[in-house]
């Protein structure tokens, strides 16, 4: 009688996985919930940490107050913000978590100088720093004139503003009330929202650049003026480092039995999350009629790799013995 093994594959040996004998027959999401909160308790706060490639010469150094800490970029009138270190003062948000998919972020500020009505505030989130430390995302901007805009930025860098929305916040250098921004990401959506107020909805698969960063951590910029953050908190879902280095974004929770090269085409394209391979004992894959489909590392390759999580199903204990460890 044959006997039935199926066995999640991991992380790399020679097929840039490793094949796992546990006898577990499940699909297992890596992910976890976090919840993070700032402490604003002093102005040499760990939870930010400075950009270096930002505005450094503009930079005042943070100032704890009695209600949080003061972030300030201050040029002279006639001085204009630089593209090349990103417009402004730029600091990285230490909330532990880098891997970031779905999140809420809240924060309380309120904006204390500005240099000119079109200066803005920025909460840039999904950002990654590449391997020259670049730095990429997507961003929400508050300008003092009330209007707000995303932004793809991207690690060249540029800063690619959608539609600007009216909103009914604006600063006038007299305002002393408190604001609270708002993002919400759900899959590549997000929403932003300016004192419990909708202001866009925006998916970032069909937005222009597309940087396709579909998780990553969060930072703020600080343009030609001054806010003081109030507090901070971040909900969310945080791949584990392996998953979301194989780039696979949604929970395991969708599984397909490959039968044909069209299913395969399927799961190259994401259409579900795990993908159940039949191999025989020369590590064929095979389709509904056990005609091979390939070898087990060309079809992972070309089809599986990155995409979604494989899962072998090995028909008889000869096969089992002879790849499992």
């Amino acid at each position: 009688m044959k006997k039935l093994f199926t066995f999640l594959l991991m992380v790399v040996v020679s097929f840039d996985f490793l094949i796992s004998s546990t006898g577990i027959t499940g699909i297992f999401a890596v992910s976890s919930a976090f919840n993070y909160s700032a402490d604003l308790s002093s102005a040499n706060t760990t939870s930010f940490t400075f950009y270096q490639k930002s505005d450094v010469s503009h930079t005042v150094a943070p100032v704890k107050t009695a209600n949080g800490i003061s972030y300030k970029n201050y040029y002279s009138t006639s001085e204009v913000p630089n593209l090349s270190v990103y417009y402004g003062s730029v600091y990285l948000i230490n909330t532990g978590y880098d891997y970031v998919t779905d999140f809420t972020l809240t924060m309380v500020f309120r904006n204390t100088w500005y240099a000119d009505e079109m200066r803005w505030f920025g909460v840039i989130y999904h950002t990654q720093i590449d391997a020259s430390g670049n730095l990429s995302g997507y961003m929400m901007n508050l300008r003092n004139n009330g209007q707000s805009a995303y932004s793809v930025i991207t690690a060249t860098p540029t800063f690619n503003d959608g539609a600007k929305n009216n909103t009914a916040y604006s600063y006038s250098g007299s305002d002393s009330n408190w604001h609270t921004i708002k993002i919400t990401m759900n899959g590549m959506t997000s929403s932003h929202y300016i004192d419990g107020a909708l202001i866009s909805t925006q998916n970032y698969n069909s937005i222009t650049p597309s940087i396709n960063q579909t998780k990553g951590g969060f930072a703020f910029i600080v343009n030609k003026g001054c806010i003081e953050l109030k507090s901070l908190t971040i909900t969310g879902t945080d791949l584990s480092p392996e998953q979301a280095n194989n780039n696979i974004t949604v929970e395991p929770n969708t599984a397909a039995v490959i039968n044909s090269e069209s299913d395969l085409i399927s799961a190259k394209q994401r259409q579900f999350t795990s993908a159940i391979l039949r191999v025989d004992g020369d590590l064929n894959v095979l389709d509904d009629e056990d005609n091979s489909l390939g070898s087990l590392s060309t079809v992972y390759t070309t089809y599986i790799k990155n995409n979604v999580v494989p899962i072998v199903n090995i028909g008889d204990e000869p096969t089992n013995n002879l790849i499992s460890f």
